[in-house]
């Protein structure tokens, strides 16, 4: 919980992952919403897909912009 879990989402968002109405059922809390657009972010980069996250994927995802096509080798970790 907290204001990285926000961070997180907003940036899943942009990036189409996560819309506004499924943060708005939890801003700030990394629940079943949250995990789920982490599945999908770790299925679209090729990776391990765990539902969790690190801090890698976040610097990763704060540096991509949206509509942009996530590369096979992303600076990052999600495991």
């Amino acid at each position: 919980k907290g204001a990285e879990v926000r961070q997180l989402q907003t940036l899943l968002v942009r990036l189409g992952y996560m819309t506004p109405a499924q943060v708005a059922t939890g801003p700030g809390t990394f629940g079943p919403r949250t995990t789920a657009a982490v599945e999908k972010l770790q299925a679209a980069l090729g990776a391990k897909v765990t539902g969790v996250t690190d801090a890698g994927a976040v610097s990763y995802l704060v540096s991509a912009k949206a509509g942009t096509t996530l590369g096979a080798s992303p600076p990052l970790v999600i495991t």
